[in-house]
C-alpha cells in the first residue's frame, strides 16, 4: 500500500529519506502505528524492543506478548496497556486464547454505516479487490511469492502488484452490501466468542451513544479498564467528538435495500427491533 499509493491516515510512519525503513526495504508492522504512537522516536523504541525480546526464553506466543506490554509499560512509565485496532474482531478467537484475563470493550456501531466507510477504505477495498484475484488465481499475490494457478481476467490484471493501476483501483466498483455482509460476519462470531465470558469481562460500548454522551460512555469505559481520568480529560476527550448524520439514508433505494439486507442480522444481534430497521421516508 505504502508503494502503490494507497496508503490511509492511519499509518503513522512515513517511510522515506532519513528513515531507516524504506519503500524498497519494507516496514516492520509494529513501526507502522503502534510505536509511532507511543513515541516520537519510534525506531530507536524498535530498537529496545528487539533487544528486550531475544533476550527472552522460549515461551509460547502469548506469553511473549504479554512480557513485552508489560516491559513497556514500564518502559514508558504507563498504569496499563489498551489495544485498539480496526477490524480486531476477526482475530478475537486468538486473543482470547493469549490473554486469557483481558478485559474486552466491544464497541460498534450501525453495520449500514461502517460498510459505507469500509467501502472508501484503501484497506479493506484491497481486501474485496484481493478476493476476487483469490478465485481466479488462488493465491493471494500481496501475501506470497507461490506461482499463480489460475488465469485471471484482463480487467483485474491492473491489480496485480507488478501492474498495480492506483486510479482503477479507487474506481472499481464494488458492491457496498459486500462490506455489509461481511460486518455481519465478523459481529456474529464477535458476539459469540464474547458471549462465552464473565459479564465482568466485556463491556458493549455503543457508538451512537458515544457520540451524543461522550462524557458518560467515556466514564463508564475508563471505570471498565480501571483506568485514572478526572474532568480535564473528559472535557478534552468530549471535546473533540463530532456528530456525523448517517449516510446509508443518502443511497439510492435499490442499493439501500441491498444493504439493509445484508446487515439485518448483525444489527438485530446488537440492536435488537429498534428503529434502526424503520423504512427511509420518500424524498
Amino acid at each position: 500500500m505504502y508503494r502503490h499509493g494507497i496508503a490511509f491516515d492511519e499509518l503513522l510512519y512515513k517511510p522515506g529519506p532519513g528513515k531507516r525503513f524504506t519503500l524498497e526495504s519494507g516496514v516492520p508492522p509494529i513501526m507502522i502505528t503502534a510505536l509511532p504512537h507511543l513515541t516520537d522516536d519510534p525506531e530507536s523504541l524498535y530498537d529496545e524492543i528487539e533487544e528486550f525480546v531475544l533476550a527472552q526464553g522460549p515461551y509460547p506466543i502469548g506469553q511473549h506478548f504479554r512480557r513485552l506490554f508489560d516491559w513497556m509499560c514500564k518502559r514508558l512509565n504507563r498504569k496499563l496497556w489498551v489495544e485498539r485496532s480496526g477490524s480486531s474482531m476477526i482475530h478475537l478467537s486468538d486473543l482470547l486464547m493469549h490473554f486469557p484475563d483481558a478485559r474486552f470493550v466491544h464497541l460498534f456501531r450501525d453495520g449500514r454505516e461502517c460498510a459505507i466507510s469500509m467501502s472508501n477504505h484503501s484497506a479493506f477495498r484491497l481486501a474485496a479487490i484481493t478476493g476476487e484475484l483469490q478465485q481466479h488465481i488462488g493465491i493471494d499475490p500481496w501475501n506470497t511469492d507461490e506461482p499463480v494457478r489460475g488465469e485471471l481476467p484482463d480487467d483485474l490484471k491492473k491489480f496485480l502488484p507488478e501492474s498495480f493501476d492506483m486510479q482503477a483501483f479507487w474506481e472499481k466498483s464494488i458492491p457496498v452490501e459486500g462490506f455489509g455482509t461481511s460486518w455481519t460476519a465478523q459481529e456474529r462470531r464477535g458476539i459469540e466468542l464474547l458471549a462465552q465470558l464473565p459479564s465482568e469481562r466485556v463491556l458493549l460500548l455503543r457508538y451512537e451513544n458515544l457520540v451524543s454522551n461522550p462524557r458518560g460512555e467515556l466514564t463508564r469505559m475508563m471505570k471498565f479498564i480501571s483506568a485514572p481520568f478526572d474532568d480535564d480529560y473528559l472535557d478534552r476527550a468530549a471535546s473533540i467528538v463530532r456528530a456525523k448524520p448517517p449516510s446509508w439514508p443518502q443511497l439510492p433505494a435499490d442499493v439501500r435495500d441491498r444493504l439493509d439486507k445484508a446487515c439485518r442480522t448483525g444489527m438485530g444481534l446488537l440492536y435488537g427491533s429498534e428503529e434502526v430497521f424503520e423504512p427511509v421516508p420518500a424524498q
